[in-house]
């Protein structure tokens, strides 16, 4: 009779709690891995958005033009919105 308690208890209680527990502590351990994987990402994206100010700011006509309007403050005078950023192209 003991016997039969004892493995009653081990094939209903300890097993599938010590299931549960490893378990759940591989998907901690996963876990905590991708959390420290997000925030490595979180850094990626911040520093590829600032990035791509200097970029435009080097690469794009349209954009240094835009830029030394605000700098100067002369998007606020009346005439800024006939202001034309993308001049006509000449193609040969």
């Amino acid at each position: 009779m003991i016997q039969y308690i004892e493995t009653y208890l081990i094939v209903t209680f300890l097993l599938p709690c010590s299931t549960m527990v490893s378990v759940y502590t591989k998907i901690f351990i996963v876990a905590k891995m991708m959390c420290k994987m997000m925030g490595t990402l979180t850094w990626v994206v911040y520093f590829n958005s600032s990035i791509n100010q200097i970029i435009h700011a080097l690469f794009y006509p349209w954009f240094q033009k835009s830029l030394k309007l605000i700098l100067t403050f002369k998007i606020f005078s009346p005439a800024s919105c006939l202001t034309n950023l993308f001049p006509e192209t000449q193609f040969c």
